[in-house]
């Protein structure tokens, strides 16, 4: 996430659209003059939603599990100027799901889940500020401001799900 572009608002909570998401890693990170580059694995927040299926039954709600294996990879590379700054990150991260109390907690599915963030700060009048962040990925909604969710049923399988959201 890039702090920088979180704004200066009124309600408690910050626009849906932007990346915002603490989480336990182990970093490092490069600095000199202008850039920096850190590299990332971070503690996984999985998530799925049983949607409609849980509503029916309530049963497989309760047997549906995600698991977390791996940490993510998480990445960024950040340039400062003058006029302000630009940012790229992103995210690789494998996403299971299980079912509990099933033979060999069948069925089980697996996902590639990834996610790219693009964000800037351009200085304006003043102390004025222009934020901006573009995100697009799939099963990254965990990452998000408001939550999400990184995984959902779909055709008897469970599927990373798409992602977009912008910040201005």
């Amino acid at each position: 996430m890039d702090i920088s572009i979180f704004p200066n608002v009124v309600d408690w909570w910050a626009p849906a659209g932007m990346v915002f998401n603490r989480n336990p890693q182990v970093r490092y990170t490069w600095r000199d003059e202008s850039s920096e580059i850190a590299d990332a694995l971070e503690k996984q927040n999985a998530s799925f939603n049983t949607g409609v299926f849980g509503d029916i039954s309530p049963e497989f709600g309760q047997a549906a599990d995600v698991k977390s294996p791996l940490p993510d990879l998480t990445a960024h590379w950040r340039d400062e100027y003058d006029w302000g700054h630009y940012q790229i990150a992103g995210v690789l991260r494998k996403l299971e799901f299980e079912t509990r109390g099933t033979p060999d907690n069948e069925p089980n599915f697996e996902e590639t889940g990834w996610g790219i963030n693009l964000t800037s700060v351009i200085n304006t009048f003043g102390r004025d500020q222009l934020k901006l962040g573009l995100v697009y990925g799939e099963g990254i909604g965990s990452f998000m401001n408001d939550g999400g969710v990184n995984l959902a049923p779909h055709n008897n399988q469970a599927e990373a799900v798409p992602l977009l959201g912008f910040t201005a």
